[in-house]
C-alpha cells in the first residue's frame, strides 16, 4: 500500500516572490508545497494532479481572474481539491463570485500570514473529511456514488486527452454461499482482504476501486489498453490466491472472482457514437456474466 504522504498546498500567484514567506512557513508545518505562477500552468497542473491538494488562489493571473478557474479546476481534477482564494480586492462582489464559484475561503492580500496558514489548515481538514466520506469502511473501497462520480471525471478527461481507459467490472465468486455458510463476518474478511489485493496492484494516484454493492467492484485503469487490464487482473489473482484466507480451523476459503473489460479509446471511437460512462459498463457488465456463464458451463460439466 502507498506511505501516507504529507498534505500539500498548490499557491498560484503570479508573483511568487510574494507568497514565499507563505510557502515556507507551510513547509515548515510538514505540508508539501508547489508554487505556481500563470494560469496556463495551473491548469495543465491540476488537470494532472496525482493527488488531493488545497489551492490557495490568487484573484489576478495577468490578464486572467483567479475566480474564473475555480469551476474549471474542479472539473478538471480526478481527485478532490479546496480553493482558498488570496486577493488584494475587497470588494463583496469579488468575493460573492469567489465563493459562488466554488471557493471555500476569500482572504485578502496583506493580512497576518497566521491567518492564512490557519485558513490553509481548516481547508485541509475539510479536505481530509471529504476523503474519509468518499471510502466505503468495510472494505476501503470507493463508495458508489462518489466512486462512480471519480469514474465519470477520468472518462471526460480521457475523452478530452483522446486517451485509452478500462473500465474492470468484477464480481466476488461465492460470497453469499460464504455468509451462509461460514458468517458473515468470514464474508466481510474475505471483502477486505480482496479490496486489499485490488488496491495493492493499481496506481493508487489515478486508479479507482469502487465497491458498487455487495460483491460487485468496478476498477478504473487510467491510460491502460486491454492487455495492461489484462495484466493487472493476473496480479490480483495472483494475489489473492498467493493469500488464501483460512477460517480457524484451518480451512481454506478460496478468493477467486468473475470480470468484464470494456476499453474506452476516443481515438478510435467514430465521431456520432457517443462515449458514456453507463455504455461502458454496460459493455463490461456483459464480458463479465460472459465468463461467469463459462465458469457454471465447465462446472457442470
Amino acid at each position: 500500500m502507498s506511505e501516507k504522504r504529507n498534505p500539500c498546498v498548490l499557491i498560484v500567484d503570479d508573483k511568487p516572490l510574494e507568497v514565499e514567506a507563505i510557502a515556507m512557513a507551510l513547509r515548515m508545518t510538514g505540508y508539501d508545497v508547489i508554487i505556481i505562477s500563470s494560469a496556463k500552468e495551473a491548469m495543465d497542473t491540476v488537470q494532472n494532479l496525482s493527488r488531493s491538494v488545497t489551492i490557495l488562489l490568487d484573484e489576478r493571473l495577468g490578464k486572467v481572474k483567479g475566480s474564473s478557474l475555480i469551476a474549471e479546476f474542479l472539473e478538471i481534477t480526478n481527485h478532490p481539491i479546496q480553493i482558498v482564494m488570496h486577493s488584494g480586492d475587497d470588494s463583496p462582489a469579488a468575493i460573492c463570485n469567489a465563493l459562488d464559484s466554488g471557493a471555500l475561503k476569500y482572504l485578502i492580500k496583506g493580512i497576518d500570514p497566521r491567518v492564512i496558514l490557519s485558513e490553509l489548515g481548516v481547508a485541509n481538514r475539510e479536505l481530509t473529511k471529504i476523503l474519509k466520506k468518499r471510502i466505503d469502511e468495510r472494505t476501503g473501497a470507493l463508495r458508489a456514488d462518489d466512486g462512480l462520480e471519480q469514474a465519470e471525471k477520468v472518462l471526460r478527461h480521457a475523452i478530452r486527452k483522446k486517451t485509452v481507459t478500462s473500465f474492470v467490472l468484477i464480481d466476488l465468486d461465492g460470497l453469499k454461499l460464504i455468509n451462509d455458510t461460514l458468517g458473515h463476518d468470514i464474508g466481510n474478511k474475505v471483502l477486505q482482504f480482496f479490496v486489499l489485493c485490488m488496491l495493492t496492484n493499481v496506481r493508487p494516484d489515478s486508479d479507482l476501486v469502487v465497491r458498487l454493492g455487495g460483491d460487485e467492484f468496478l476498477v478504473v485503469l487510467t491510460e491502460s489498453k486491454k492487455n495492461q487490464a489484462q495484466r493487472v487482473l493476473k496480479r490480483i489473482t495472483t494475489a489473492a490466491a498467493k493469500y488464501n484466507l483460512c477460517t480457524e480451523h484451518g480451512q481454506k476459503i478460496p478468493t477467486t472472482f468473475s470480470c468484464g473489460i470494456a476499453v474506452v479509446f476516443p481515438k478510435k471511437v467514430a465521431k456520432k457514437t457517443e462515449i458514456t460512462l453507463q455504455n461502458a459498463l454496460r459493455q463490461a457488465d456483459a464480458a463479465m456474466y460472459k465468463q461467469k456463464y463459462a465458469k457454471k458451463v465447465v462446472v457442470k460439466a
